[in-house]
């Protein structure tokens, strides 16, 4: 998967990550169980105007808008 693109899920809420080292050795660890990984590619596969899914809460259910 392109960095950015993970970057985005991760700013919109559908990726958790961490960051894990020290100050000269940093990484990111991003962590998905397969439903998410498939949730993900479904949305990436998805034309753009349709890509508008709400990303998930705490609780694992999708947002919804009122």
């Amino acid at each position: 998967m392109p960095e950015p693109t993970l970057y985005a899920w991760v700013q919109k809420g559908r990726l958790s990550c961490r960051n894990v080292g020290s100050s000269s050795k940093r990484a990111v660890l991003m962590r998905a169980d397969p439903e998410t990984v498939a949730a993900l590619k479904a949305i990436r596969a998805t034309p753009p105007p349709w890509r508008r899914i709400p990303p998930r809460t705490a609780d694992g259910a999708a947002a919804t808008e009122s």
